[in-house]
């Protein structure tokens, strides 16, 4: 599976993301605070869970560039 770039997503796109990683749909707008403020290190999200991290670790990042 081929890492999926959040930068520039939708809440509802992050929303349909985080869903079918089993997680809840409120975690697409905590995420799209932290893209929001230019975080793009999944670690320094201090309000997910050390599993969400984990599993975007492993599915997505977010880009520097858009």
């Amino acid at each position: 599976m081929e890492k999926k770039n959040l930068k520039g997503l939708t809440i509802r796109e992050l929303e349909s993301f985080v869903t079918k990683m089993d997680e809840a749909p409120f975690r697409a707008k905590q995420l799209f605070k932290w893209i929001y403020k230019g975080e793009t290190e999944f670690e320094n999200m201090t309000d997910l869970s050390k599993g969400l991290i984990k599993k975007l670790q492993k599915n997505s990042y977010i880009s520097v560039i858009f």
